[in-house]
């Protein structure tokens, strides 16, 4: 065979990569931007706050952001400024939401360039993905991998929400899991494979200041570590375990500082009230969770294909190959699990009976998003390439498909035809509240004691739609 031809062959896998994050990112930012539920004017608000050198705002301060952005656009015209805010024990308001997102974003909207931000971590996502998956399963595994976790809708959609943490969290972990994953299947395990473990987790731990349940992933990289490095014949080198650990507490650690300096004690944050999880939720979830994730992530499927492949294939065939497999579907499983069964006992997903608005609770699932275009590309690697390329190609059309209709229409309201069961407190599009799609909110002195018709620290009402935790 020429040199031609292997050349050509070898580039195919890279460009259907390539070609996979330019469909995600072509459908995110086309169609026009609006800022759909409360959460992106939490976030909206504190990013203008940082970029003013601010956290957090006296009450005069408060009233001047929330009326300059009550005048910015925000696809709506709906006159709203900030909402989801709280009071601090010292009396000044700050965001009950996460802090990582809005500094993260800042440089970004610094430049006049927002929308970009959630765009940025997914080509660092899909950096961590393919070196992963290309030394795994091979290039057209890596190629595989990046296209699976660009198919999902859910992704696609919160990609094109800027103001949103959640295709960020989740291109974090990504990243972050594919470059430690890399670094343990590296046999020389030198110094490239030691740094490249450390950036990993440093980007895991990143991903905790995003959303704090990002902690379950990185307590299942920690173990993976570990034992992958404890184990007998293992070439990485245990030094690297200290600098591992390091490099993914500075994450969780600035959350920490964050908390104690803003709500005076490091484990307490802005969420007075509306984030629980319980037992209880776990079968209500499993009623009405399972077609949102479907539609918003089908990758699930292949991803349970993968698994099922590599332990028929371990049971035919012991060799260290198969073992190494089994090793890496573990890590993969147990990021998988950890993720969903949190958010399977998440209360506030209960409440929401909607399939069509499969991003509203799909969202909070994506952080294990990684995992499953890891464990699907497993399968589409293993079987023939006029059967695996086209099938990816399907779940990539089919994730465009879901994420255009999403960000064309109203997903929160599931296009105007209420599937939504209105919770507790929420105003509907159209109603008295200043919710978008209807009338700046009334004046008045809300509560908090901020004059001038600006939205109450706090923002919704108890039990409105929010990204919590």
């Amino acid at each position: 065979m020429s040199d031609a031809v292997n050349r050509r062959r070898r580039a195919w896998p890279p460009a259907f990569a390539l070609a996979s994050i330019v469909l995600a990112v072509g459908v995110a930012l086309v169609p026009q931007y609006k800022l759909r539920q409360p959460d992106p004017y939490a976030y909206r608000a504190s990013i203008a706050a940082l970029l003013d050198g601010r956290v957090a705002l006296d009450a005069a301060q408060y009233r001047q952001l929330s009326a300059e952005l009550s005048k910015l656009d925000d696809g709506w015209n709906s006159g709203i400024g900030i909402v989801q805010w709280t009071k601090t024990p010292a009396g000044a308001f700050v965001s009950e939401k996460n802090p990582g997102y809005p500094f993260l974003a800042a440089p970004f909207a610094a430049l006049g360039l927002t929308r970009l931000a959630p765009i940025f971590f997914l080509l660092i996502g899909c950096g961590g993905l393919w070196p992963a998956g290309s030394r795994w399963l091979g290039a057209w595994g890596g190629a595989f991998a990046v296209a699976l976790f660009c198919s999902s809708g859910t992704l696609v959609t919160m990609l094109h929400e800027a103001y949103m943490p959640s295709a960020t969290e989740a291109s974090l972990l990504a990243g972050g899991a594919g470059l430690v994953i890399w670094a343990l299947l590296d046999e020389r395990a030198g110094r490239r494979a030691g740094l490249a473990g450390a950036l990993g987790f440093l980007l895991a731990g990143a991903a905790v200041t995003v959303r704090y349940t990002a902690v379950v992933v990185l307590g299942v990289l920690v173990v993976t570590a570990v034992l992958w490095v404890a184990r007998r014949g293992s070439p990485m080198r245990a030094r690297w375990l200290a600098l591992w650990g390091a490099a993914g507490a500075i994450g969780p650690a600035l959350a920490l500082v964050y908390d104690r300096l803003v709500f005076g004690a490091p484990l307490r944050t802005g969420y007075s009230q509306g984030v629980s999880f319980s037992p209880g939720a776990v079968l209500r979830n499993l009623r009405t969770m399972p077609l949102p994730l479907l539609i918003g992530m089908p990758v699930g499927v292949l991803a349970a294909a993968g698994v099922a492949w590599a332990l028929v294939a371990a049971r035919r065939t012991r060799s260290p190959a198969r073992r190494r497999d089994l090793a890496v579907v573990a890590c993969l499983v147990a990021w998988w699990l950890a993720v969903w069964l949190t958010y399977l006992a998440y209360d506030w997903t209960t409440v929401v009976r909607s399939s069509m608005s499969f991003p509203l609770t799909s969202r909070f699932y994506l952080p294990a998003l990684g995992a499953l275009a890891l464990l699907g590309a497993l399968p589409l690697a293993r079987a023939p390439r006029r059967v695996a390329v086209p099938l990816a190609a399907a779940l990539l059309f089919v994730g465009a498909a879901a994420g255009v209709y999403s960000v064309t229409g109203d997903w929160l309201y599931g296009h105007g035809a209420s599937p939504v069961t209105p919770l507790p407190g929420m105003p509907l599009p159209g109603a008295p509240g200043g919710f978008p799609g209807g009338p700046p909110p009334p004046g008045g002195t809300p509560p908090g004691g901020l004059p001038g018709g600006a939205p109450p620290p706090g923002g919704m009402p108890s039990g409105g739609p929010s990204a919590r935790p």
